[in-house]
């Protein structure tokens, strides 16, 4: 939330505290595929890019099926602002998650930055037009 109101220092206190936490947790249960994802975004906030990509590369080996990990992944590149990395993992949660989350995604304010990107626009198009076959309509 500090992220998304532009309140950096309150965002990288509470990413310290969190990445903490994550880490003690990862320690325990270093398959956590949710603790990666949080400890991604954490990561991200504290602007240590070269992390991010390790544990997205682990996380994804370790538990590719987990939604909630990936989606901490594709707002972990997002807040690093970029755009290949944000675009790769949206592509993976578009084809591998129900059609329905893109509608959730779709509001995310992180990706307002990738917006215009021809590949984004040809994504989501693709999820819509999945999602009407699925429930038969095209509103939303």
């Amino acid at each position: 939330c500090y992220m998304t109101i532009g309140d950096k220092e309150r965002a990288r206190h509470y990413a310290e505290i969190t990445l903490a936490h994550a880490q003690a947790a990862l320690g325990r249960e270093p398959d956590s595929g949710i603790v990666m994802g949080h400890a991604a975004f954490s990561l991200a906030v504290l602007e240590q890019p070269e992390r991010v990509k390790e544990l997205v590369s682990h996380g994804l080996l370790l538990d590719p099926d987990n939604e909630v990990m990936k989606i901490s992944f594709l707002r972990a590149n997002a807040v690093l602002r970029d755009a290949d990395a944000t675009i790769s993992m949206l592509n993976i949660i578009l084809k591998q998650s129900p059609a329905r989350l893109a509608y959730v995604i779709k509001m995310f304010p992180d990706l307002a930055f990738i917006r215009n990107d021809p590949r984004y626009k040809e994504m989501f198009a693709a999820a819509e037009a999945r999602l009407a076959q699925v429930t038969g309509s095209t509103d939303r």
